[in-house]
């Protein structure tokens, strides 16, 4: 199904799920689907991917926010580079120049050391699952491979010991069989794989978190598996597990988010959601959609969406704990049955 949008009222309703993507979304321990409504709108075009893609690298980005709220958007920006389909070559390198430039011309404090590790994390994830479009069309891959920085930020020993071992050799994987090193160039492989740790946890608590990973629902699932990316790995696709694949199973609650959440994309879908008074509306009578934010609300109070968005950035000093502080991410705790040893099964 085609999205319909009345174009006079979209870029505000866009706003409007920016506006509950960041008041209570972002702040919340391993959402699992409502994510995905924000997924599906940015599908509409690629001017609404760009400015998602632009908030959340704002924010990463920023010392004006909280350390955990930095590495849950680092999180999204994985993530959402690596499994949106619908993403051009153009923006996909946009967002990882712009991580990789930022590494570089920034160097790693106290505060900000685990946000350094997190990002070069991202860039080799999101290199794997999209190395094929980043290069298409290119006359010397290796050159530009090297011109916008990912040896220095992703093979260096920090990056490859602080990393998930599965990505940073899967990663070290790509670029062999790619011959994206040079003979001159001052990395290796091998040098790299003696460095990666297999008991490295991942950069911080978030290091691990992919929010979107494969979507399990299965009614709801029909507006997110074409827009999806899944994980074909170069030389191990045999032992993927694809989407819904993955060995987790649904809950009787996912089951019932499922129904609700079909319906809520099947209304976007069909263009009901057509000004901020409808999407607000749709979001107080959808419990799918709202369960999280009327959590998250009752943690976070009153906090307002980012500035760039029109309105005014949560102050770290604010009332109630500033969104992505401790006391916000981890608070909803995990979901009953998760399976947290296996961080990314896909690898």
């Amino acid at each position: 199904m085609t999205l319909v949008m009345n174009p006079a009222t979209s870029a505000s309703v866009f706003d409007m799920l920016l506006r509950m993507f960041h008041q209570y979304i972002l702040s919340t321990h391993k959402s699992k689907y409502t994510q995905f409504l924000v997924f599906v709108a940015c599908s509409v075009g690629l001017p609404f991917a760009d400015r998602y893609l632009q908030y959340l690298l704002s924010v990463t980005l920023s010392d004006e926010y909280p350390a955990l709220t930095r590495q849950a958007c680092c999180a999204y920006v994985s993530s959402f580079l690596a499994r949106a389909d619908f993403l051009d070559q153009v923006l996909i390198e946009k967002g990882l120049h712009i991580l990789l430039t930022w590494v570089k011309t920034n160097q790693p404090t106290a505060s900000d050391a685990t946000l350094h590790n997190l990002i070069a994390q991202t860039v080799m994830y999101v290199f794997c699952f999209t190395h094929d479009k980043l290069l298409e069309g290119r006359e010397d891959p290796a050159a530009w491979f090297t011109t916008m920085g990912f040896p220095e930020v992703c093979l260096c020993p920090l990056a490859m010991q602080t990393s998930l071992a599965s990505i940073a050799r899967e990663f070290i994987e790509v670029v062999e069989q790619l011959h994206l090193l040079p003979a001159t160039s001052a990395f290796d492989c091998a040098t790299c794989y003696a460095a990666v740790s297999a008991s490295a946890p991942g950069p911080g608590m978030l290091g691990a978190f992919f929010p979107f990973d494969p979507y399990l629902l299965k009614r709801s699932s029909r507006h997110v598996d074409p827009l999806y990316n899944s994980w074909d790995g170069l030389a191990s696709a045999s032992g993927r597990a694809g989407a819904g694949t993955d060995g987790t199973s649904c809950s009787q609650s996912d089951n019932e988010d499922d129904q609700m959440l079909a319906s809520s994309m099947d209304e976007a879908m069909a263009g009901v959601l057509h000004s901020p008074a409808a999407l607000a509306a749709f979001a107080a009578k959808r419990p799918a959609a709202a369960a999280t934010i009327t959590a998250a609300a009752l943690l976070h109070g009153n906090h307002r969406a980012p500035s760039s968005l029109g309105m005014t950035p949560p102050a770290a000093g604010a009332a109630g704990a500033p969104v992505g502080s401790v006391g916000s991410i981890g608070s909803m705790g995990d979901d009953e049955g998760e399976d947290d040893d296996d961080p990314h099964p896909e690898f």
